[in-house]
């Protein structure tokens, strides 16, 4: 998340990677909340900025990639998740040791 420009919420990730104890802790509290009451709507949102393809015509359409800037604090919320859930997976043993992806 270093060297990243702003999410459309306008908090850059870099403040999040700074932050102290105590903040970590009041933000993850709001987080918890977040699986009681449900995601904000500012979290739903994404700004679509299209990216030109290297060596395309810039008249095409299809010469450009559709690239979605999404709020930081739902990244946070998905990887916080993603992490927890894989851990409970593998203390239970769902996951199996042949089992490979991303």
């Amino acid at each position: 998340m270093k060297g990243k420009s702003a999410s459309p919420d306008g908090i850059i990730p870099g403040y999040l990677i700074n932050l102290g104890d105590s903040a970590k802790m009041t933000l993850l509290a709001f987080i918890n909340q977040t699986w009681k009451n449900g995601l904000p709507s500012a979290w739903r949102k994404a700004i679509i900025v299209p990216i030109l393809k290297p060596n395309k015509p810039a008249e095409n359409i299809d010469s450009y990639r559709p690239i979605s800037l999404t709020s930081i604090m739902c990244k946070l919320t998905e990887i916080m998740f993603a992490n927890r859930l894989l851990y409970v997976l593998d203390k239970i043993g769902i996951i199996s040791e042949r089992q490979a992806g991303f």
